[in-house]
């Protein structure tokens, strides 16, 4: 869904503003958008704010054993 959307987008953007430029910048931009999340949790494991671990990331504080894992809202 996360390649449809942008798509999507371009698809309405180039006629509706009579621009294949437009168009193309609409749906680069919804790219962006959508993935941003991605890319900021990506940055923040290679920082080392947070670790992967089982698929799933977790916080430093649980790893550390500062907080029990049975108390973490899901």
């Amino acid at each position: 869904m996360r390649q449809a959307i942008p798509a999507f987008v371009t698809l309405i953007l180039m006629p509706l503003t009579y621009s294949i430029a437009y168009g193309l910048i609409g749906g680069i931009g919804t790219y962006m958008v959508l993935h941003i999340w991605d890319w900021c949790e990506e940055l923040l494991v290679k920082v080392g704010v947070l670790k992967k671990k089982n698929g799933g990331l977790i916080r430093e504080e649980v790893e550390s054993g500062n907080v029990k894992p049975n108390e973490l809202e899901v």
